[in-house]
C-alpha cells in the first residue's frame, strides 16, 4: 500500500509540494477540492509537460507518501497555532522561498 512506500522527494518537487500542502491545510474542506483539481490537472497533462516538472511526485507512490507526510507536518504547524490561522500560516511560509518579484520595467504588455 502507499502507506508502506518510503517517502521520496526528487529535485524540484519540495517547493510545489509545500505550497500545495500549505493551501490544502489552510483552506480546510475547500482545500480538498483544490487538491483534487491539482491532481486531476496533473494526470490529464502530457507526461513530459515542462509546466508540471515539479509536480511529478503526484504520479509516484513514493512522491504521494512524501506529500502526505508534508501535509501532516503542515497540519501540525497550523494546529500549534490553533488560535491564529494567520500565525500558523506565517510559520509555514517561513519554509518557503520569498515570492519572486518582477520589476515593472521587465513586464511586457500585449499590444493590440
Amino acid at each position: 500500500s502507499a502507506l508502506e512506500t518510503p517517502a521520496e522527494v526528487k529535485d524540484g518537487e519540495l517547493i510545489p509540494m509545500r505550497v500545495l500542502a500549505r493551501h490544502v491545510v489552510r483552506l480546510g474542506n475547500a482545500g480538498l477540492g483544490l487538491e483534487d483539481a491539482v491532481f486531476r490537472a496533473y494526470r490529464s497533462a502530457p507526461s513530459e509537460s515542462e509546466a508540471w516538472a515539479g509536480w511529478h511526485f503526484i504520479g509516484r507512490a513514493s512522491g504521494l507518501r512524501a506529500y502526505v507526510d508534508e501535509k501532516n507536518r503542515t497540519h501540525d504547524i497550523f494546529a500549534n497555532f490553533s488560535r491564529s490561522r494567520k500565525q500558523g500560516d506565517e510559520e509555514v511560509r517561513k519554509e518557503l522561498p520569498p515570492p519572486a518579484e518582477v520589476k515593472a520595467a521587465k513586464l511586457k504588455t500585449i499590444e493590440g
